[in-house]
Order: C-alpha cells, then structure tokens, then sequence
C-alpha cells in the first residue's frame, strides 16, 4: 500500500484534524492486518509526477497526461475529485515502479531520487 503523508501546509485547514485521524486509523489497520505500507510526502509525490517538488495540482494532472499519453481525468471536475485522483494514479505508479512494474510511459523517466527518498518496507521475497 502507498499512501500519501499529511501536507504539514494544510493542517490550519478546517477538517485536517479529522483527515489526521483518518490516516492513522488507516495506518493501524494497516499494520494490525499485516500490509506493509509507505508514506510518500506531498513533495516527493510531486517530484515523482512532474519533476519538481512544488508542482500545482494542475502541474502533476497535466504531467500526468503527457506521461500516459491519455487524459486520465477527461470530464472529472476538480471539485469532484479530480486531483485526488491525480495524486491516487501517481501513488500507484510510484508503488508499482518500486515493485518493477512500471506503467507504460512517454518522455522522461521520473527522476529516481524521489523513490529512494520513500522509506519503502522489504519487497516480497527479501530483494530490496
């Protein structure tokens, strides 16, 4: 499981108090039905999707797109989730590029700094 950390930025916003908990409810079930799990920082999620630390959420949709080559989001409304999803696309891609499955992609690898900076649990099998 890849999970994005808390955006230390956001926490004055109303309900971040309830997200918190949220995510560490989310973590404890995690850990008590034996999943392992990473925590990606906002910036390192970023890096990973467009290459820069503090890309806009309209940045990493768009890197998104010409990574892919298609429009992932077409027709979803940024008040309906879109950048959710963005970010939830590029946690998976991030996830399946450490277990070398990378998605097929366009133009330049994302930069492999951001994914030795994830503290990623053991792979199956012990490889690391």
């Amino acid at each position: 499981m890849v999970i994005e950390g808390a955006a230390v930025s956001l926490q004055t916003r109303p309900g971040s108090e309830e997200l918190s908990g949220l995510r560490f409810m989310a973590r404890c079930m995690f850990y008590d039905h034996g999943i392992p799990f990473a925590v990606v920082t906002p910036s390192t999620l970023k890096l990973y999707t467009a290459g820069y630390g503090k890309a806009t959420k309209a940045q990493m949709v768009a890197r998104l797109r010409q990574r892919h080559g298609a429009d992932l989001f077409q027709g979803v409304k940024v008040a309906h989730g879109r950048d959710d999803m963005a970010d939830a696309y590029a946690l998976a891609a991030m996830g399946l590029h450490r277990l070398g499955h990378q998605l097929p992609s366009e133009g330049p690898p994302a930069p492999m700094k951001s994914l030795l900076a994830v503290p990623w649990p053991p792979l199956p099998g012990g490889a690391s």
